[in-house]
């Protein structure tokens, strides 16, 4: 019975990722054509808008995990779907700057209630020993999901731009209301009311983070990576359409209009990148730590260089070829830096360190956007670009320090047990929720 009802989890879990990535990928690649054509967003607001989503992430990341602990991950799950097809939906029919900002706000506090959750739920579910494989399933499946959602995308802005970010957002929504009705959760995940998470012990749980983190020098570097990969991407998200749309000039090449192109050329990063994803998969050895590092720092140095060139590229075609490598790149640079991040982490605080770079990335966003947005005002879109592929540099210096080789240093990274944490990290672990 057991096995039934985890092979049912299982099956609801995919049907979540093709349909949740089928409908945001039909909003978000329509919705970088509308905040231009319809909303008329220069380069500052563009960049604000996703300023604003970040802002959101990192304010209410922490307050919603209070909701998956004292409800539990299923409660939590549906309010965060049904809140970001609500958003969907306010962005398409008002197509207004500050309405946008309000939307894009919505957004991010239902993203940061099915953040965790959805792994946590599922996890439960499944097992750990079948984690692994239901994740990457779930990619898969997911990047399926997208090249739906980029051709009905299409195919409704065709009507009207706006038409796709509210059916989508439709859809979001009865994708909560369906879970209403068919998620149920193996097991009651809350901890016992004396000891349920408070604030005192959110904050007693982010200071034993920065503790343990300190323990292994190596996360810092790792951390610091994911810093600056937070802090070119808020940039080149919100410019590279309004590049395309205002810097290069759309060819009539078959009688396709601008909609068609960027569908096309979604379609076909989302193809290169089920390849280019299986492909790492299958010849690299993710268990290395070196060999991880060094892939990082070849793709980190392509993306670099394509960033650059996409800025100063004066033909479309030379363009498009390099907003496909960059989509692909960074398909392959997101699974490869996770698991360096999760194979250097003790697995009793994993939650805990993803969790820190996930809100450094935000905070790197947050902070390199709106400088990048007032620069495409001042100097334009194409150094604003540039500049976004700038920012990386960093991030490979520290991958080369990474690389020195260390005298005694195992080439493969032994996994972390409790026996190997300090003393001092044993009593920080204790004040950690139960997961």
């Amino acid at each position: 019975m057991k096995h039934k009802f985890t092979l049912t989890s299982y099956r609801l879990f995919l049907a979540m990722s093709v349909v949740g990535v089928f409908a945001e990928t039909m909003d978000f690649t329509i919705a970088v054509i509308y905040r231009v054509q319809v909303a008329h967003l220069n380069a500052l607001q563009l960049v604000l808008v996703g300023t604003t989503l970040e802002c959101s992430i990192f304010a209410f990341q922490l307050p919603t995990g209070v909701i998956a602990d004292v409800f539990n991950r299923r409660s939590a799950i549906i309010i965060g779907i049904l809140i970001s097809g609500a958003a969907f939906i306010v962005e398409g029919f008002f197509p207004l700057f500050p309405v946008i900002l309000l939307a894009q706000a919505l957004w991010g506090l239902g993203y940061t209630f099915t953040s965790g959750a959805v792994e946590a739920w599922i996890a439960g579910e499944v097992g750990e020993e079948r984690i692994g494989a239901t994740f990457l399933r779930g990619e898969q499946v997911g990047l399926f999901g997208a090249l739906g959602g980029t051709a009905l995308g299409v195919v409704l802005a065709s009507i009207r731009l706006n038409v796709p970010l509210v059916t989508a957002g439709a859809l979001t929504m009865a994708l909560g209301v369906a879970l209403f009705f068919l998620m149920h959760e193996r097991t009651d995940l809350r901890a016992p009311k004396s000891e349920r998470t408070t604030w005192q012990q959110m904050g007693d749980t982010l200071k034993s983070g920065v503790r343990l983190i300190r323990l292994r020098p190596v996360l810092l570097t790792i951390l610091g990576v994911g810093l600056f990969l937070g802090l070119y991407s808020e940039g080149y998200d919100r410019l590279w359409a309004a590049h395309f749309l205002k810097d290069l000039l759309v060819p009539p090449f078959g009688g396709f209009s601008y909609v068609t192109w960027f569908g096309i050329m979604n379609v076909s990063a989302i193809l290169l990148s089920l390849g280019a994803v299986e492909l790492t998969i299958r010849r690299i050895d993710m268990r290395s730590h070196l060999t991880v590092a060094r892939m990082l720092f070849v793709m980190i140095a392509l993306l670099t260089l394509s960033l650059i060139g996409f800025g100063i590229a004066g033909s479309f075609a030379i363009a498009l070829l390099l907003f496909v490598l960059i989509a692909v790149l960074r398909k392959v640079i997101e699974p490869l830096y996770t698991s360096w991040l999760a194979q250097h982490a003790d697995p009793k605080i994993r939650a805990t360190v993803i969790s820190f770079s996930g809100q450094l990335d935000a905070f790197g966003q947050i902070i390199g956007g709106p400088p990048l947005g007032a620069l495409g005002i001042a100097r334009g879109i194409r150094v604003a670009l540039v500049v976004s592929g700038a920012l990386l540099t960093p991030a490979l210096a520290l991958l080369a320090r990474t690389l020195r080789p260390r005298p005694g240093e195992p080439e493969r990274e032994p996994e972390v047990d409790g026996d190997l944490v300090a003393s001092e990290s044993m009593d920080a672990l204790a004040v950690l929720p139960a997961e």
